[in-house]
């Protein structure tokens, strides 16, 4: 009990996670999340700027977080997947294995709800390329036969089987596949695409003949290895996407130069009004005179081009189910000022003498 007038003891939210250990509270966390767009923003742009303050600032004025994480959504939909499903599997086999109680790799997997592996395969299969899916196909074939042996917590021995149809459903989904990919694979290997034939050959030979189960020496030492390594990797690639990210929009400048002449100019756009046109190229912010431009004509980026021909009845092996339904620019004819011709029919380069 307590005097009148004392303030009640402060206790502290506590969640229980497991065998009874409690664990603090972290809804806090997630105040930070809307923050997030915000510093990618920041960061993003300071590259953008060369470092410069000034420049930056005038940056931020017109760029968008939206935008940025929209481009880095559409361009890293596959890294969401990748990651959930690889330490899934790597945890599935440390923990029918017999491995260590004690691994990071066991707390982690033992956190996280087995559900989450249904909408990551889902994207992955909409957002992995061709020559990807065999492998998106080994990773299901072990995570559904290995989740119903696996508790979340206790002990699991090594002596835990799959039934028949966890083990028959992926092996007949993998001949089938084989045989569509057939004419692929050999295509592979006389073309000279020995990488292509090995990404989509291998994973469906492993999917009847992967065990249950690994030597507890492999689980214990490689299996926490591979999960760290996929968490170290995965970011490097993500950042490497994310420092080409488009902040501002590309834009080809048709400008009249004293009447006499015309010049087209590849920049990016920064603000647009009555007296000035900002712009963003290689030597830092101009402003142009609103008067001197002529046309402006929004450039897309150039794509990139294919490093492998090979493709399965019409879907090219490096495009993924949503890039191959959705529709694309690619017959679209590019707009001449974006390479370089003006519309007005005059000479690029500067004013006429």
């Amino acid at each position: 009990m307590t005097s009148v007038g004392a303030e009640p003891p402060v206790t502290r939210s506590v969640i229980t996670v497991g065998a009874g250990r409690p664990q603090p509270e972290r809804a806090w966390l997630l105040t930070l999340l809307p923050s997030f767009p915000i510093v990618l923003l920041v960061l993003r742009v300071w590259f953008l700027a060369r470092q410069d303050v000034e420049t930056m600032a005038m940056l931020l004025q017109s760029a968008s977080p939206l935008g940025l994480v929209s481009a880095l959504l559409v361009s890293l939909v596959w890294a969401g997947p990748a990651l959930p499903l690889g330490i899934r599997v790597c945890y599935l086999l440390h923990r029918v294995s017999g491995g260590s109680e004690r691994s990071w790799l066991t707390r982690v997997g033992a956190r996280t709800p087995a559900w989450t592996s249904v909408p990551a395969i889902g994207l992955a299969l909409l957002s992995w390329q061709l020559r990807f899916l065999p492998l998106l196909l080994l990773t299901v074939a072990v995570i559904v036969r290995l989740e119903p042996a696996v508790q979340r917590f206790g002990p699991v021995g090594p002596a835990v089987l799959p039934g028949r149809r966890a083990v028959l459903v992926p092996t007949v989904l993998a001949v089938l596949a084989g045989w569509w990919l057939a004419p692929t694979v050999w295509a592979a290997v006389t073309g000279g695409e020995p990488v292509t034939a090995v990404l989509v050959v291998l994973p469906l030979v492993l999917v009847p003949l992967l065990p249950g189960a690994v030597p507890i020496g492999f689980a214990d030492r490689v299996l926490p290895l591979a999960a760290a390594v996929l968490l170290l990797v995965l970011p490097v690639f993500v950042g490497q996407r994310y420092l080409r990210a488009p902040v501002l929009p590309h834009v080809a400048l048709e400008r009249a130069v004293d009447g006499g002449g015309t010049g087209v100019e590849q920049v990016s756009l920064v603000s647009l009004d009555d007296t000035y046109t900002t712009v963003l190229d290689g030597s830092g912010v101009r402003f142009v005179p609103t008067k001197e431009v002529v046309t402006i004509a929004l450039c897309s980026g150039v794509p990139t081009p294919p490093t492998s021909r090979l493709a399965a009845h019409g879907w090219e092996v490096e495009r993924s189910v949503l890039a191959w339904m959705a529709p694309t620019r690619s017959g679209l004819p590019v707009d001449p000022l974006c390479l370089g011709a003006p519309q007005t029919g005059q000479p690029t380069g500067g004013p006429a003498g």
